[in-house]
């Protein structure tokens, strides 16, 4: 019973997979592994991929913060019948700051006076 518990609260904190683990799979990754530990400085090499991904990021450095003018009413429709949406909802207001975040350039921001001084917003509501 208390398995059944853990498996199904996982459920919603991580994603499970299950490898191939055919023969020739396994094998195929102990060779990669045994090149990697041997000669280390294969893999030292700069990943163009990622040195484009990085470049990108820094141009989306913001100071700008995310409200979610909208998480009110979205709080009041959420199912609530399992303690698993309470982590869910977090989720999904993760999810749509990281879309304002990658859409920040496209969306007008303004001010507000808080009690750290003045910050900036994005607007979702006029996005």
């Amino acid at each position: 019973m208390l398995l059944l518990y853990v498996l199904k609260e996982l459920s919603t904190r991580s994603l499970l997979t299950t490898p191939e683990t055919t023969q020739e799979k396994i094998a195929e990754v102990l060779e990669y592994k045994g090149k990697k530990y041997a000669k280390p400085w294969l893999e030292m090499g700069v990943d163009e991929d990622e040195e484009i991904f990085k470049n990108a990021l820094k141009l989306l450095r913001s100071t700008e913060e995310v409200c979610v003018p909208y998480a009110d009413e979205l709080a009041q429709k959420y199912k609530k019948t399992e303690p698993r949406v309470m982590r869910d909802y977090d989720k999904l207001m993760e999810l749509i700051k990281m879309s304002a975040f990658l859409h920040q350039k496209q969306r007008p921001a303004f001010e507000l006076e808080t009690s750290g001084g003045i910050k900036k917003f994005m607007d979702l509501a006029r996005a």
